[in-house]
């Protein structure tokens, strides 16, 4: 099981495959479909009231065979306060579960 981007792409290039690959695309195609984040511009910086949270992909295969790539944010930094947290999966298959 790959543990970075960088090791899932090159278990591809071992494999002759993009299976790992087009997992990633799909991930972070549907993060930034779902406007998942404001993105900031280049040297823009985040309101004061904001944390920066730390973001990293998890890798997993599926009993079928299929190859799954989820975004992952490090909420280990962040005080939730007495705000109910959640997140909420608009299809099915995008779940790491």
């Amino acid at each position: 099981m790959p543990q970075s981007v960088a090791e899932a792409l090159a278990i591809n290039k071992a494999n002759g495959n993009t299976l790992w690959k087009d997992v990633i695309e799909k991930e972070l195609g549907q993060i930034l479909e779902y406007k998942t984040f404001k993105i900031l511009p280049h040297g823009e910086r985040a309101p004061a009231d904001h944390k920066r949270v730390p973001l990293h992909l998890v890798f997993d295969v599926k009993h079928d065979g299929q190859r799954k790539a989820c975004l992952v944010a490090g909420g280990h930094v962040t005080d939730p306060g007495n705000e109910e947290v959640w997140s909420h999966l608009k299809e099915s298959d995008s779940s790491c579960s």
